[in-house]
Formats: structure tokens, sequence, C-alpha cells
């Protein structure tokens, strides 16, 4: 499985480096007018950074007094997902009334959560606008003929989703979904302040860089691998850009979550 890691490892790498160049362009395109989609500009510099964070705290594996800081990892792993779920909700629609949906319930999210920051800093300030635009936004979206009965819970503008997590995961992976969400639920475990396993080991091996240890990670890099290689797709097609031969290695690689 160590050799197993290092391909994974070497996979991501490999990620990095075919979407730079597309980074390093997109920026380009938008200051000059010809790509105008900020959220899009926005979540592709977020999706390489966490992807370059991620490369950076993987430790040389024949080195066993490294750390192997399994929570940092598990972090970032589940910031990818999550950043694929909403590359998945803003890049891409089924139609042009789906596409304003979606940019709507982006603008509750983050109107809200300036309101509730500022409301907290200096409210006075914040009662002039914020509330306003809030309700102006979910207005937008009751008034939509894509509206259903789960999009309620969207309307404190405390997230940004309102397909569950199964089903974001069903729509990624398919027949994978189970084994997936498996992953996924011990990824939040590490995430979590106070981590299950910190009670059901040897401290001493709970960062260290074992093979057991080694082992976890494998299989959580192969998902953080899948879901890059989906969000740079979605992300390229959306700005029209031809997919290089470096691109194509990497999404056809990683084109499923585990074969």
């Amino acid at each position: 499985m160590k050799n197993h890691l290092e391909s994974q490892g070497t996979g991501l790498l490999m990620g990095i480096n075919a979407f730079e160049p597309y980074i390093y362009k997109m920026h380009q395109d938008f200051d000059a007018g010809a790509f105008k989609d900020w959220p899009t500009v926005v979540l592709a510099t977020t999706l390489q950074a966490s992807a370059v964070s991620l490369f950076k705290v993987l430790p040389p594996l024949d080195n066993p007094s490294e750390m192997l800081d399994k929570r940092s990892i598990a972090s970032l792993v589940r910031n990818l997902v999550d950043t694929h779920d909403v590359v998945e909700m803003l890049v891409t629609s089924n139609s042009e009334e789906e596409w304003t949906l979606h940019r709507d319930i982006l603008g509750l999210y983050i109107s809200s959560r300036i309101h509730k920051v500022q409301n907290l800093i200096t409210p006075e300030e914040a009662q002039k606008l914020f509330p306003h635009t809030k309700s102006w936004y979910w207005n937008r979206i009751r008034s939509s003929s894509l509206f259903n009965k789960k999009m309620s819970r969207l309307k404190d503008g405390e997230q940004i989703f309102y397909r569950s997590r199964r089903e974001r995961v069903e729509l990624a992976c398919g027949g994978n979904t189970d084994f997936v969400l498996a992953v996924l639920t011990d990824l939040s475990s590490f995430v979590h302040s106070l981590p299950v396993q910190l009670w059901f080991g040897d401290e001493k091996k709970l960062y260290s860089n074992t093979k057991k240890n080694q082992d976890m990670v494998a299989v959580w890099l192969r998902v953080a691998n899948f879901y890059l290689a989906r969000s740079f797709g979605k992300i390229m097609a959306c700005a029209s850009y031809k997919v290089s031969k470096e691109m194509n290695q990497f999404t056809n690689r990683f084109q499923s979550a585990f074969d």
C-alpha cells in the first residue's frame, strides 16, 4: 500500500501541474473581460490552492520519523469534496433558469454570512443593507418554478446545498456511493476537534508515518483525486478551454472513484 500511496501522491501532483496553466489563463481572461464568471474563477483558484496544500502536508514516506498529520489531510480532502459539490451546483446547470436559481442561492448564502458577522461587529452598518439583500435573494428563490420543499432549508442562509450528502455523492460516484460515503464519514471524524480515534489506540502511533496510517491516507487521496479530476473537467468545460494531454491523463486516470 506504500506504493499505492506514492501513486496517489504522484497523481495529485499530476493534477496540480496540469491545472496550473488553466488557472493562469483564467485569471488573464477574466482581467481582459474574455471570461466573466467570477464564481468559477474563485472556485477554480480555491481548488488549486487546496490541492497544493494537500500535497505539501504529505510527509516523505520513507522517513518514519516524519509526522503524518491525518487530521490536516482529512480536512483538506473534505474541503476538496465540498468545493466540488459547489462546482457541480454553480458551474453546471440543466437550464438557464437553474443556473440563475443557483446563483441566487449563492447570493443568499454570501449576504447572510456577511450580515451575521457584520451584525456582531458594526450592527448599525449591517442593518442598512444586508437584511434587505437577504430578503431580495430569498424572494427570487421562492419565485423560481424550480423551487421545492428541500430549498426551504436555505431560508436562513446558513448553507448552500439543498440536496443531501447522499444525493450529491450519488450524482458524482454512482455505484461507489456507499463506500465513498463511508470514507467521508471517516474523514469527518478526523476533522472534529476530538476525533474518536484519539481514544482507541496508542497516542504515539496516532500521527506516526506507519503503514497503517499510510494505508488509510491512500484511500483518502484516491477520493480527493477523483473529485479534483471531476471538478477540473467541469470548470474547463465551462470556460471552453482545450484539454491538454496532461489534463487528459489526469482525468482519465481518476475518472471513477474506485475501479
